[in-house]
């Protein structure tokens, strides 16, 4: 008997809690629905401390012959010549200060990167870079980073 009872209000409660949750679905429009915005380690936004653009490879090769270590990219038959790269701004201006004691001339460009397995590189050598005021341990750093892209991002991007 108490059964009977307690069924009216059992199906009362299912019935009104079904209309409650058609009501809250109604409330949200799912046909214009834009997800925000995350940072994925897809892509990358990186700055490339950039020291020149030379028509030729010989006039680029006679002209960076007091630096050891650069990368170069041709774009639009002119070679575009990189000395360091970076994506924390703090180590780009650290890095434009250490070049400017050196009389280099830097212009910052910023190149979206998605080789995963650099930009993790790229992150530990960034914590490095931030952590260091050694002009020799800045210059191997630098080195690291250079070679490590010319490896995993230009001759990847090459085979």
């Amino acid at each position: 008997m108490k059964l009977k009872a307690m069924i009216g209000p059992i199906l009362f409660s299912i019935v009104v809690g079904g209309l409650l949750a058609k009501f809250m679905f109604l409330q949200y429009d799912t046909k214009n629905v834009t997800l925000p915005a995350t940072k994925t380690r897809d892509s990358q936004t990186i700055s490339f401390l950039q020291v020149g653009v030379y028509s030729t490879i010989d006039n680029m090769k006679k002209s960076l012959t007091n630096l050891e270590n650069y990368i170069y990219v041709e774009e639009n038959g002119k070679y575009h010549v990189y000395i360091a790269l970076s994506a924390n701004e703090k180590n780009v201006e650290k890095l434009k200060g250490y070049y400017a004691e050196m009389g280099y001339v830097i212009y910052v460009k910023t190149i979206q990167v998605s080789d995963a397995e650099f930009l993790e590189e790229l992150s530990k050598y960034d914590d490095l870079l931030y952590k260091t005021e050694d002009a020799k341990a800045i210059q191997v750093i630098i080195s690291n980073v250079l070679n490590s892209y010319k490896e995993l991002v230009i001759n990847r991007h090459q085979n």
